[in-house]
């Protein structure tokens, strides 16, 4: 330990008496460090630990599926549930959940709420208790004892205001009395969603005989030395005899079984991969610059380390001196690069709050965040010390120790590994700039694509007629005719559309479909589907669409009316190519008469396309029904105005309590902001990508300054004899630039082709332009030239000025 503690001691001198090289050291280290660090963070809550619940890797996931359908995981019906829990033996529990949107009422302002409703088991499963109460009870699963809800911590604090009194109480709930039995913890977070409150799953006799209805998700926790394998085998086994059973129902569902965590991280690989990638690249040219700077340091300490071989210091002992050093100056960077970490993250939840779901922001530095980070700066610490460590640690005593100064052999070997250490710096550069360059015209692509309708002045929220008071159809359709046209009158509106389903959303709503005349698809891969909204008459002309043929729905498409339908110019391309699609008829898989015969709907009119799924999906086939002729209790309003649409909302939400004083609006927000908020993510990736690009760039470049100044530094000499002899200061200036230039041009050469294999993985990320772009490979290589150019030229430049008499005399 003494020689250990006697190299610190060394150590700390020989940078503090250095406090330039020092801080410059530790800046360079720490914006490498902190940008990997804040990355880290960030993925291992979003991917590597999204949910702290104990032994996660026994937490699995169970599906139906139907791949024939185009259907690998789809949620579970009640009676297979059922089904698989009373005959499987390789699970220790097993519970369902699904989503509801509920309204809140008689507590303030009525509020709607993000419900799970679920088993009893699930708490005990997950392995959670309340802070406050208890769970439900397997006998709260039956109907009529249903009628209890466990609160989540935010929605205690938020509307009850943390009062400890509030278990026990009852609180209305679309209509509905249900008893406060518990509050969770702030930690707790259930998978899917952000939720408000949980209640229990309570199935009817009518819900377990409907295998059909497939709406709930399974979660099951494995038993102690159990395998995933194992687990699907049987799960599958009894899927079959069910099948055997009910092969109507279930016709081509299987089962499959997916580990919690793969689920939960699933779609984030790529996009996180890219951003380590950019900020290990950032990383490693801080490192070649730092590898630079030593070099000219121990340039500098030959003399002393000369020295100090010749007096009998070993070789290892001078490389373990310098080596400690840099580990000294790496954990420096690493402490600082936290604190950087800490604010990056905040920063880059505030620029895509949905990272905030898994609540980025409260998580402090955990065990893995400070492992990772110092596994990082040791990392480091050798990437950026050994080689001149172990270049400086050998050097020709007899040359070294003469006044003279310094080796010709020693200055040629650091000249060729600065050059090296250059060429890596833009190479890495190149790809990042490649990299950044294709997200932002990637970006610049979605915003600037055309996503079918006028999303300017155009107000959204949602309205969910989900309790006793709306048990009907013929209930729900009544509050709307009432209410839209209240809506329609206020000043600045223009228009008010009502739908299931807005444009640019995750979600959607697909069904079969078969054309009267044509015979129904039974390949596997050629299913008929199209995605179906409901809409009222005036959606159109609130969502600034088109009818491109044809007519859009009246008033007299009404409950009693025939039942008619609109589609959008994709599918009338792609089922009617050569023909008009105008009075053919029609009808949905999931629409049938008493007698279990179809119901044809007719072709009114073809509208054009909008991009439901987002603005870089190409449109699919869609099918508009009247709202009217099958209301659904969860509605989507879209408010056209002529003036600033925000200013409308407390005028819309008085008419809506006027209307019903127990109902809520939520989601309100202009559609602009939906749509910023959809692509967020990819905004977040083109800025990152961007700074991490940026910094690259001008690291790069401060790599490339600092061989040039150096090798000028050293052909001072030699630069005074040209001048002497007569050349002309331009030649000084091509000589220099041409030295730097050279470099560059490798760097480069070496950069494109990686760019070009990296951005492979970039593939799938793109839109609207390919990852092999030659306007954005030739713009970024003018760039990193350009910005080289000039880096070379103020050292070069410097060249220019050496008096001949001074360079002589210096010698």
């Amino acid at each position: 330990m003494q020689p250990l503690w006697q190299d610190l001691r060394y150590a700390a001198r020989m940078l503090v008496k250095t406090p330039g090289f020092t801080l410059i050291a530790v800046v360079t280290l720490a914006l490498g460090i902190g940008a990997n660090t804040a990355i880290f963070t960030i993925l291992n809550a979003v991917a590597l630990r999204p949910f702290d619940f104990e032994h996660t890797e026994r937490l699995v996931i169970c599906w139906e599926s139907n791949p024939e359908k185009n259907l690998p995981r789809f949620y579970v019906s009640a009676p297979n549930f059922k089904d698989w829990q009373a005959q499987q033996s390789v699970f220790e529990q097993m519970a369902v959940f699904k989503e509801a949107d509920w309204t809140l009422s008689g507590v303030g302002e009525p509020e709607m709420l993000t419900v799970g409703v679920m088993t009893a088991e699930m708490f005990a499963l997950l392995r959670v208790k309340p802070l406050l109460g208890r769970a439900f009870t397997a006998t709260e699963e039956q109907p009529g004892r249903e009628q209890v809800v466990v609160l989540t911590h935010k929605l205690w604090q938020r509307r009850f205001g943390g009062d400890r009194g509030v278990v026990g109480r009852d609180i209305k709930l679309n209509g509905k009395d249900y008893s406060v039995i518990g509050v969770m913890d702030a930690r707790f977070r259930l998978m899917g969603e952000d939720y408000d409150a949980f209640v229990p799953a309570a199935f009817t006799p009518k819900e377990l005989t409907q295998r059909g209805v497939k709406n709930y998700m399974v979660v099951a926790r494995l038993k102690d030395g159990v395998t995933l394998q194992r687990a699907q085998s049987e799960i599958t086994a009894i899927t079959e005899r069910i099948n055997q059973n009910d092969p109507e129902e279930n016709e081509g569902f299987g089962a499959l079984l997916e580990n919690f965590q793969t689920v939960y991280a699933r779609g984030s690989g790529q996009f996180w991969g890219v951003l380590f990638t950019a900020v290990g690249f950032v990383l490693l040219i801080g490192c070649a610059n730092l590898s630079n700077l030593l070099l000219a340091r121990a340039a500098a300490r030959q003399k002393e380390i000369a020295i100090r071989l010749s007096v009998g210091a070993s070789r290892w002992r001078v490389i373990r001196q310098l080596l400690t050093e840099s580990f000294s100056l790496a954990l420096l960077g690493g402490a600082l690069g936290l604190l950087l970490a800490a604010w990056g993250k905040d920063l880059i939840v505030a620029l895509d709050p949905g990272l905030d779901y898994y609540r980025v922001k409260d998580l402090g530095i955990d065990y893995a965040v400070l492992a990772f980070t110092l596994l990082l700066s040791l990392l480091t610490a050798l990437l950026f010390g050994l080689a001149p460590a172990a270049h400086a640690s050998n050097p020709n005593l007899n040359e070294t120790l003469k006044d003279a100064g310094h080796s010709a052999s020693g200055s040629a070997r650091r000249h060729h590994i600065r050059n090296l250490l250059v060429i890596s710096e833009v190479a890495l550069a190149m790809v990042l700039l490649v990299g950044a360059g294709l997200t932002f015209r990637s970006m610049r692509a979605i915003r600037a694509a055309n996503p079918g309708f006028n999303p300017h002045n155009l107000l959204t929220m949602m309205l969910t007629l989900s309790d006793k008071r709306y048990p009907d159809a013929a209930k729900r359709a009544t509050f709307f005719d009432q209410l839209l046209p209240k809506l329609a009158a206020l000043p600045g509106v223009q228009a008010v559309g009502l739908t299931n389903q807005l444009p640019i959303s995750d979600d959607d709503s697909h069904f079969g479909f078969v054309i009267e005349g044509r015979p129904k698809k039974v390949n596997k891969n050629d299913f008929d589907i199209a995605s179906f909204r409901s809409i009222n008459p005036a959606f159109f002309s609130a969502m600034g669409m088109r009818m491109l043929r044809g007519r859009a729905f009246t008033e007299r498409d009404n409950q009693i009316g025939p039942r008619v339908a609109i589609i959008n110019e994709t599918m009338a391309k792609r089922y009617w190519p050569n023909e008009d699609p105008l009075g053919k008829r029609l009808s949905f898989d999931n629409e049938e008469d008493k007698e279990k015969q179809p119901i044809w709907r007719e072709i009114v009119g073809v509208v054009n396309d909008v991009k439901h799924q987002g603005l870089d999906k190409p449109p699919v086939a869609e099918v508009y029904y009247p709202y009217i002729q099958r209301p659904e209790e969860a509605v989507f309003l879209a408010v056209r105005s002529t003036v600033d649409p925000k200013g409308l909302i407390p005028a819309i939400r008085q008419q809506a309590l006027n209307q019903d004083a127990e109902q809520a609006l939520s989601g309100v927000e202009t559609m602009e902001e939906r749509m910023a908020n959809f692509v967020a993510s990819d905004r977040l990736l083109a800025l990152l990508l961007g700074v991490f690009a940026a910094l690259a760039l001008l690291l790069a470049a401060l790599g490339l300054y600092g061989v040039i100044a150096y090798a000028v530094a050293q052909r001072t000499h030699e630069i005074g004899i040209r001048l002497a002899l007569g050349a002309q200061p331009g030649d000084v200036l091509r000589l220099a630039l041409k030295q730097g230039m050279l470099t560059v041009l490798i760097g480069v050469a070496v950069g494109l082709p990686l760019a070009l294999g990296l951005t492979q993985l970039m593939k799938t990320m793109l839109f609207g332009v390919k990852e092999t772009d030659p306007l954005t490979f030739i713009v970024m290589t003018l760039l990193l030239m350009s910005v080289a150019l000039l880096a070379c030229y103020v050292p070069a430049r410097r060249a220019t000025k050496v008096d001949p008499m001074i360079a002589l005399r210096c010698e």
